[in-house]
């Protein structure tokens, strides 16, 4: 788990690798849903990819610090 000031986003990710399977998904049909990917603008391009890393990296984290882990079985 989390040790000490050492952070690995790794291990978050790999402690709730489905969900962060799936919430990708559905972060990538929202922004397909709500942007015209082909036409957009280097900016916003930017800004939607770093609100996507984010937000992945801040819920997996979250979790992680709290020591929840999403399973399936």
């Amino acid at each position: 788990m989390c040790t000490g000031e050492r952070f690995d986003l790794l291990e978050a990710i790999n402690a709730n690798g489905l969900l962060y399977f799936l919430l990708a998904n559905l972060l990538t049909g929202a922004v397909n849903l709500s942007t015209v990917t082909m036409s957009a603008s280097t900016s916003l391009a930017l800004t939607e990819l770093t609100v996507y890393v984010l937000t992945l990296s801040l819920v997996v984290s979250a979790l992680h610090v709290h020591r929840i882990r999403v399973k399936v079985w």
